[in-house]
């Protein structure tokens, strides 16, 4: 693939067709897999930090440093949604549903995006840039926090049984994180989350629920 510049970010379609890359020269590029041919081109004013595709395929999030994050739709490639922010854009992710966006924003904030509405229905501040976020497999929670300076927190925010407009007053908890480059990786029941590279302390697990860390045995 040629992509003409630093790649920062790629994603695979779930569908497994197409492949999305985000570069320092300004474009997000859509690859079809089988021919190895450049589908699509869109461009933004700054480097893509970040791509994702949504759970059914038919969706493009792309996040820039032109403070932009970009909704397109792969039936025409055409920009759906430009949902701006007062910084860089530096990660964005689908939940596993598709129906919620998150966003994290070097201003520090996490964003929820209603992808329906393509309206914001909350947001949550971190310490530094909002740069980690992790949506559970069943989707009761949103970890967000942020990696760009050591001890932040992780944010698990509980969003079961919670109506989009009251989202904001949800009941969370934070755990303590060390690492520049933390990444958050729940299991596959969503009970546990796993953190990779943090400073010194390997690959702790936490618990979704409590936030305690869980002792990890050998038989």
């Amino acid at each position: 693939f040629d992509d003409g510049g630093h790649v920062r970010s790629v994603a695979i379609s779930p569908d497994g067709a197409l492949l999305a890359t985000g570069s320092d020269d300004a474009n997000a590029r859509v690859f079809n897999v089988s021919s190895l041919r450049e589908d699509a081109k869109v461009l933004h004013v700054g480097p893509v930090l970040s791509v994702d595709f949504s759970p059914d395929s038919r969706l493009l999030a792309t996040g820039s440093e032109d403070h932009l994050a970009r909704l397109i739709l792969r039936a025409e490639w055409k920009v759906a949604s430009n949902i701006p922010h007062s910084r860089e854009v530096g990660i964005v992710r689908f939940s596993p549903d598709g129906r919620w966006l998150a966003t994290g924003s070097g201003d520090g904030f996490s964003r929820l995006i209603d992808v329906g509405s393509r309206q914001e229905v909350a947001r949550t501040k971190q310490s530094g840039a909002g740069d980690v976020l992790a949506f559970s497999p069943n989707r009761d929670f949103l970890l967000t926090g942020s990696q760009s300076i050591p001890s932040v927190g992780a944010f698990f925010a509980n969003l079961t049984a919670i109506v989009p407009e009251s989202w904001i007053a949800h009941t969370g908890h934070t755990s303590p994180l060390s690492g520049t480059r933390t990444r958050l990786i729940f299991s596959a029941d969503g009970s546990a989350v796993l953190a990779l590279g943090m400073d010194g302390e390997g690959a702790p697990l936490f618990d979704a629920k409590t936030g305690e860390r869980r002792r990890v045995t050998q038989d």
